[in-house]
């Protein structure tokens, strides 16, 4: 009967972590460049390849671009393509014309945001 509960509450707490992305609306793509940052540290720059090459071993499966600048897009401050107000966990750091040249880092509140996620 332990190891019920016990699994009970595990599984509990990953449908809040699910609940908490679901209502600020974060997919879980979104969540893996968020903690692929985070890894790298708060500040450091990170590059479209490498966004990109990270989410493609993940999926174990080419990831597109586009899917990697949307998602970006989506935890930065700007606008999205819908027209939809970004959560501003992202700053860019250099703003080019050609979006496979920028870079990227995470700032204070995209690592609050982890942190308060999953309970870190």
């Amino acid at each position: 009967r332990m190891l019920l509960l016990g699994s009970i509450t595990k599984y509990q707490k990953y449908e809040e972590i699910f609940d908490r992305l679901k209502r600020r609306r974060v997919s879980v793509a979104q969540m893996h460049l968020l903690l692929m940052m985070a890894s790298k540290g708060v500040g450091q720059e990170l590059s479209m390849e490498e966004l990109q090459k990270h989410l493609s071993k993940k999926y174990n499966r080419p990831v597109a671009h586009s899917t990697v600048s949307r998602a970006v897009a989506n935890l930065s401050g700007g606008k999205n393509r819908y027209g939809n107000e970004g959560h501003g966990f992202v700053e860019k750091v250099q703003d080019d014309k050609d979006s496979r040249y920028q870079y990227f880092k995470l700032n204070r509140r995209g690592l609050e945001f982890i942190e308060r996620t999953l309970n870190i």
